[in-house]
């Protein structure tokens, strides 16, 4: 319950039912009515497809099933995919940028780092409603919105590499920032008290190795640590920060091949990348992009013969 919402979780469709009967009883004795235009059941499955024989009803009347149901901001789907919230948030944040802060987000008097304090009340904060619980897990609909939002800055072509817009600028993915609001969320679901149901579920899944636990798994392997058999556990935080810095050393080495093998942008292949990246505090953001342009040979300088 939360509210005036109430859902109801089972695993059979006959215990469902009578959950729904014990409702429709506690309603009549106290006075209250359900709003079935926003009741609805939905059936968590791998296919699209389920049993015709599947029904169910509130004092008679058919409760509509559906396979997604937007629930306090979250849209579910039946398979429990998030790219369908992900592509709904990314929509409404691009809007946000668009609409709200475009005219200042282009003023090349402002700094860069004002620009990015923006993006991240304004924009990421929408998109990374959730967070918790996705975050352990990458998304090109994350990392778009902020490929977006530079390239928007800093005015630079569309096909922009992302590579060199990581190498450049020095910013890091969005995967870092999820993982690490998802790793928080996690510690702080640990302190809860063990009858609390977000402890109860989040051991069960760790026990299992199942949903973000056998991401864990797989992170936890890659660094030889041994992997948390306990929710409880002091040396989670430590842990995570070491998953979290090795994710962004791996990242940016992953840039690094992308750029010395580069087709389309060969003279950026030949180019010293032990320097720092640009500090985005000291420059209009028109003279970064230009930089970035010129290193990435995408001034078009070059006259096109007749």
């Amino acid at each position: 319950m939360y509210a005036d919402d109430i859902v109801l979780l089972s695993t059979c469709p006959i215990e469902l039912q009578s959950m729904i009967d014990s409702l429709g009883d506690y309603c009549d004795t106290w006075g209250l009515n359900v709003n079935l235009e926003k009741s609805k059941i939905i059936v968590f499955r791998e296919g699209p497809r389920i049993s015709s024989a599947l029904g169910w009803t509130y004092k008679g009347s058919p409760i509509e099933i559906v396979n997604e149901y937007k629930y306090l901001g979250m849209l579910l789907t039946y398979n429990l995919s998030f790219r369908k919230h992900l592509q709904s948030r990314l929509a409404t944040a691009k809007t946000s940028i668009n609409a709200t802060w475009s005219a200042f987000l282009l003023d090349p008097e402002i700094e860069v780092a004002q620009k990015l304090k923006i993006f991240e009340a304004a924009a990421r904060s929408i998109l990374f409603y959730g967070a918790q619980i996705w975050g352990f897990m990458e998304f090109e609909e994350v990392e778009s919105l902020l490929r977006f939002f530079m390239k928007k800055i800093l005015v630079l072509p569309k096909n922009t590499p992302n590579y060199m817009l990581h190498l450049e600028t020095g910013i890091d993915s969005l995967y870092v920032s999820t993982l690490n609001l998802h790793f928080n969320y996690l510690q702080f679901v640990s302190s809860m008290h063990s009858n609390r149901l977000p402890h109860i579920l989040s051991a069960k899944i760790l026990e299992k190795k199942i949903f973000w636990a056998s991401k864990w798994k797989a992170m936890f392997d890659g660094l030889n640590i041994a992997f948390p058999c306990r929710l409880v556990n002091s040396d989670l935080k430590i842990d995570h920060a070491k998953i979290v810095k090795d994710l962004t050393t791996m990242e940016r080495q992953k840039y690094l091949e992308k750029a010395r093998s580069s087709a389309h942008h060969d003279l950026y292949s030949e180019l010293n990348y032990s320097i720092e990246a640009i500090t985005l505090s000291l420059y209009p953001s028109h003279h970064i992009g230009l930089f970035i342009k010129a290193r990435g040979g995408m001034l078009n300088l070059n006259a096109n013969p007749l």
